[in-house]
């Protein structure tokens, strides 16, 4: 439930978002594509998946590939000073104002 009151409120109401909501017991490798929590680590080979929906993180041919963009990214991360790097998570702290909807904050 999100802020507004819906469920995946991130999602913008439409007719393919109340189809999917209403028939995900019918089409749940679909609905879990269009509303699940995304997993740890994702790979795809955007030439032939251009979708990208094909996660291939947990395929044993794709070890080396995942192992080296890893550390390319872990890298980067240190090299630019992210504050999750080490243990810090400031963005738990920012202030979170609602304007519309549900719970909505004054002027």
């Amino acid at each position: 439930m999100s802020s507004n009151k819906t469920f995946h409120g991130d999602v913008d109401t439409c007719p393919t978002k109340t189809f999917m909501v209403d028939h995900q017991s019918e089409y749940p490798v679909e609905y879990e594509l269009c509303f699940g929590k995304r997993p740890l680590e994702e790979l795809y080979d955007v030439r032939s998946d251009p979708d990208q929906v094909s996660n291939l993180a947990g395929d044993a041919r794709f070890s080396e590939i995942k192992s080296r963009m890893w550390q390319q990214l872990q890298s980067h991360l240190k090299f630019r000073n992210a504050p999750r790097m080490d243990g810090h998570d400031p963005w738990q702290s920012y202030i979170y104002r609602q304007t519309n909807g549900f719970q909505r904050q004054p002027e």
